[in-house]
């Protein structure tokens, strides 16, 4: 079922996504919450789940903090387990923020990004140009492949 916080949180991660392509790997939702099978929510705790967790971390670490954990809320308060995790977060070194809009999204991850070695991102930035670039090659030798067995011509 989707409701505006769902519907915030997406927003959020595809202007993450978009603008922030080198740091995906380090930027994650954790699923908890939400309605499962009895099974599926045993297993999941068995797993680790933990109630309270953020949704939203992002895990690299800048001058101040270890990591960005972000709390999505669209007119609700926290839970007294999110309080906990609030809590621990931060005595831990972590940074811990409430995003209510795009807008505040924005606002915090620039905020928190501006104190991040800018040598980590550049290595970070150089990373995804690699990956991406192996991609490309990767596409190139299937689409020639597929030229050359005859599977694919120029009308296609």
């Amino acid at each position: 079922m989707k409701t505006p916080e769902h519907d915030l949180q997406v927003r959020c991660v595809t202007y993450f996504r978009y603008h922030y392509p080198h740091l995906r790997p380090l930027f994650f939702a954790v699923p908890n919450g939400g309605h499962r099978h009895k099974a599926t929510a045993a297993r999941l705790k068995a797993e680790g789940e933990t109630t309270g967790v953020a949704d939203l971390i992002l895990l690299l670490p800048n001058r101040y903090y270890h990591s960005l954990n972000i709390e999505m809320k669209w007119r609700t308060r926290q839970s007294p387990a999110q309080k906990l995790y609030e809590m621990c977060c931060r005595a831990a070194g972590g940074r811990y923020v409430i995003c209510r809009s795009l807008a505040e999204f924005q606002h915090e991850l620039a905020d928190y990004l501006s104190t991040v070695d800018p040598n980590t991102l550049s290595a970070l930035a150089a990373i995804h140009r690699a990956v991406e670039a192996a991609k490309a090659e990767a596409a190139k030798k299937e689409y020639k492949k597929l030229i050359n067995n005859g599977q694919l011509t120029m009308d296609n």
